[in-house]
């Protein structure tokens, strides 16, 4: 077998030393990943965002975490606001959002999945959600907990239960 920087005869001693080059890169893989993950759980522990900021919110690379976008920021609260006091159906608040200017990558409204990942996102809370476990961001919220509470009774009132589909 030829490689770019080695190659290795068929033979027991280049089988063998093609296995040990194997086990290096999975060992460096391994320990990658292992880094990786303990700095999304420091991440976590310390209170910041560990991906890319959600919609409403930007990365500061000089903090490392998310702070309100200050124009996106308001329209997310007057969503939040406007849903939360039933005077929009999600189809309607998608129209809404669009006549707002916020739109799909390909310059359509958002569709309803959309619109309800971001109505039950707890980001804008101020928590963070990440592998089924809360934990307190050290950024601001966008919108306050009655307002959320009242998006809750309403958004379940809209999405009909996986059991209902069927």
């Amino acid at each position: 077998m030829r490689f770019p920087t080695f190659w290795f005869e068929p033979t027991p001693q280049g089988l063998f030393m093609l296995q040990v080059a194997f086990g290096q890169s999975k060992y460096y893989s391994d320990n990658l990943s292992e880094n990786v993950k303990r700095g999304v759980r420091q991440k976590l522990r310390r209170g910041e965002w560990p991906t890319k900021a959600p919609f409403g919110y930007v990365n500061n690379p000089k903090t490392r975490n998310i702070e309100p976008d200050p124009f996106k920021a308001r329209i997310v609260a007057k969503a939040f606001q406007e849903f939360a006091t039933h005077n929009h159906t999600l189809q309607s608040l998608s129209q809404r959002l669009s006549f707002w200017g916020v739109v799909s990558s390909v310059g359509k409204p958002l569709v309803k999945a959309g619109i309800y990942r971001m109505l039950t996102n707890k980001a804008y809370l101020g928590i963070i959600q990440h592998n089924g476990e809360a934990y307190e961001g050290k950024f601001p919220a966008l919108v306050d907990n009655v307002t959320f509470e009242n998006r809750t009774k309403n958004t379940q009132k809209q999405i009909p239960s996986s059991q209902e589909k069927k």
